[in-house]
């Protein structure tokens, strides 16, 4: 990812929550709706970060690989954040959320690890 692709989507999450922000002020929305809105831009965001981590140029294929199985990994990881922001209770969507997101990075951890290569004994 570039820095700008990287400022163009803080800006956008940035965007999104005072937008937020300010329909609570006009109530057109309460904060519980707000956070959901910052929530899924987040969600969104960790989405297209994930969708260009493949894309990313590497020299081996092992590399490769291991950028393909994290780009999946943290694409799934951010459609759970986002759909239990969308639907589920707060309480769920507070602890889940996260917890979809750290599982994908621990298993792209654990495939990385795994696919390194190993030393021979001689």
């Amino acid at each position: 990812m570039t820095v700008r692709t990287g400022l163009l989507l803080a800006v956008m999450q940035l965007l999104a929550a005072l937008l937020a922000t300010a329909g609570v002020r006009l109530g057109y929305v309460d904060q519980g709706m707000a956070v959901r809105i910052t929530m899924v831009a987040i969600g969104l965001m960790l989405l297209v970060n994930a969708n260009l981590i493949p894309k990313t140029a590497s020299h081996s294929p092992r590399a490769m690989a291991v950028q393909r199985f994290l780009g999946w990994s943290m694409g799934v990881g951010a459609l759970v954040w986002t759909a239990l922001w969308l639907l589920a209770p707060m309480e769920i969507a507070t602890v889940g959320a996260p917890a979809a997101v750290v599982l994908g990075i621990l298993t792209a951890v654990g495939y990385g690890l795994r696919a390194r290569p190993r030393a021979t004994l001689q």
